[in-house]
């Protein structure tokens, strides 16, 4: 071929294998055991044989390294091919020639990839099969017939082949035991509600588990066995002694299912290879659109706040470094805030602990445990089935209405303005969650046998008997069903009213609480106590209101002092 020629076939060379998938790749697939067809004709576009020109160089120096198979010329600045193969480009590093005998990074196995020879320029022959395999220096037995076939296949069958032409013996590598996680760990962009929208704030930050949930298994160990390569020479069997995972806490092993399950309901944790389940986990920010909402099987700590419209769920202590703004936070234990947390249209905080922050601003809280704040109670509806207590900084009430089954204690309640300021003691969270219940069913109800008298009509009141005589008997049975229901609910509502009642009266009696304010009370403030009311109309210095069972009246006398240590938790 004329230098000129070769060069205009160089050029296309590297055109056509720039605008190519990655060639060794094509050349793995095939040698991993792939049939498809499509990888043998890509190898084809990309066969050459000794001398033929790959690549020209624009100057005398290889700016690109020639690799194995590929020699550089300096005088006519081309790179050829030095054996029958497949050009590989390794970006604008390298170029390298592969082989059509394939031997194993191992060498313990040869195999003969060639492309459908219908489909390259030059085609090979079994010669040259024959000359490059003996070129290799194999000392096992080849396998000549699987050669002969292969090559007839490419030469004449319009396929491409891969066969395996030699093979020692391929080392069993040894492992240790291993442990191993099936849990997977993943963070959602999101999750789709029902009208088909995507939340953005449900993403499953926190990876929850169940006491006796598998989150992992064994694989049981293996000696390591040498092998031998094609070249009889020995393969020396490698040993893996990292058990990829080592168990920590709250996990455990079952020797014969090989599972590996939590012992507890908690959330799961990775740290340094071990593989622990605790009560508790850290959230190192805000909770935001980066974490989700959180819904957690032990206590969460959020080292910043959490932001309007967020939720945060959990079996054990929410603990926030920073504020609640604007968000639903439910606790089975405490809710312990280091800042304050300001309410919004759609806040509320819950616990079945303790409720500890800085100050409250038009916040819902409802506590079985204490409420406790440092500095201000600004226009909140606060609900505790134990005490609230705002005494520790300045200690001020102000707008809103506190309810506590055991007390209320604060430094001030109200302001010169005349705020209205609401306080009620000696009423039980539950029981008021009870009645509130209660109201709501009566209130349905009525709603329910309104409809059902409609349903009725007028003639059925004024004379039941009669009515009902001149009902088709197509409709007796609709009518009776309707009058079943209407007795149904004058039970329940019966029921209910007694209900209703008892607690009432247990609310009227039960109590022994107090109203404390240690430094002022300003007008515009009413206390209840019981069943009784108290509306302060004018300012008083430190005082104490008690229930007094002998007058069935709220009496004052000097406050008595609160220890830290009977609220400090």
């Amino acid at each position: 071929m004329p230098e000129k020629d070769k060069e205009v076939k160089a050029t296309q060379f590297q055109f056509s294998f720039d605008r190519e998938s990655n060639i060794r790749q094509v050349y793995e697939l095939i040698a991993s055991g792939s049939k498809d067809n499509a990888l043998f004709e890509a190898l084809a576009h990309r066969f050459v044989k000794p001398q033929d020109p790959i690549l020209k160089a624009l100057v005398k120096d290889p700016g690109i390294k020639p690799g194995r198979g590929v020699i550089f010329e300096k005088t006519s600045g081309l790179y050829r091919a030095e054996n029958f193969g497949y050009v590989h480009y390794e970006g604008l590093v390298a170029v390298e020639v592969l082989p059509f005998v394939y031997v194993h990074p191992e060498q313990y196995i040869a195999m003969l990839i060639l492309p459908p020879m219908e489909k390259v320029k030059s085609p090979i022959f079994i010669e040259n099969v024959l000359g490059a395999v003996e070129a290799i220096g194999i000392k096992v037995p080849i396998d000549h017939e699987a050669v002969t076939r292969g090559t007839q296949d490419a030469l004449s069958g319009g396929r491409g082949c891969a066969v395996v032409i030699a093979e020692g013996k391929a080392p069993v590598h040894g492992k240790v035991p291993k442990v191993k996680v099936d849990y997977i760990f993943k963070v959602e962009a999101g999750k789709e509600t029902k009208g088909g929208t995507i939340d953005f704030r449900e993403r499953g930050f926190v990876h929850n588990v169940r006491a006796g949930e598998v989150i992992g298994h064994y694989d049981d160990p293996v000696e390591p066995v040498n092998g031998m390569d094609i070249f009889g020479s020995v393969i020396k069997a490698a040993m893996d002694k990292d058990p990829v995972y080592r168990l920590g806490k709250n996990v455990e092993g079952d020797q014969y299912t090989k599972d590996i399950i939590s012992t507890i309901d908690g959330i799961i944790s990775i740290t340094n290879n071990l593989l622990s389940v605790y009560d508790g986990t850290e959230i190192e920010k805000d909770v935001d659109f980066s974490t989700g909402n959180i819904e957690a099987q032990g206590s969460v700590v959020i080292k910043g706040n959490i932001t309007p419209g967020f939720v945060v769920r959990a079996k054990g202590d929410i603990i926030v470094n920073g504020n609640i703004e604007d968000a639903v936070v439910e606790s089975a234990g405490n809710v312990i805030v280091q800042g304050g947390i300001i309410g919004g249209e759609k806040s509320s905080i819950k616990a079945h602990g303790h409720v500890k922050a800085s100050f409250l601003r038009n916040a819902p809280i409802e506590s079985y445990g204490d409420v406790i704040i440092d500095q201000s109670i600004m226009n909140s509806q606060v609900k505790s089935d134990g005490r609230i207590i705002c005494i520790t900084g300045k200690g001020v009430v102000l707008g809103g209405k506190l309810s506590a089954t055991k007390g209320i204690f604060a430094n001030i309640a109200g302001a010169s303005s005349g705020t209205a300021t609401e306080m009620v003691v000696g009423r039980s969270l539950e029981a008021d969650n009870r009645l509130k219940e209660i109201f709501e069913s009566l209130k349905t109800n009525k709603e329910n046998l309104k409809k059902i008298k409609m349903a009725l009509g007028d003639e059925y009141f004024k004379d039941p008997k009669a009515f009902l005589s001149r009902l088709p008997a197509g409709k007796i049975p609709m009518v009776k069903d309707l009058l079943t229901q209407v007795a149904d609910i004058v039970k329940k509502n019966t029921d209910l009213e007694a209900e209703k009642n008892t607690l009432l009266d247990q609310a009227h009696t039960q109590s022994r609480s107090t109203v404390t304010i240690y430094q002022t009370i300003f007008e515009g403030v009413i206390i209840f106590i019981n069943h009784l009311k108290r509306a302060v109309s004018k300012e008083i210095s430190g005082s104490e209101f008690f229930y007094m069972d002998e007058y069935d009246a709220i009496g004052e006398r000097a406050p008595h002092k609160l220890d830290p240590k009977e609220f400090t938790f």
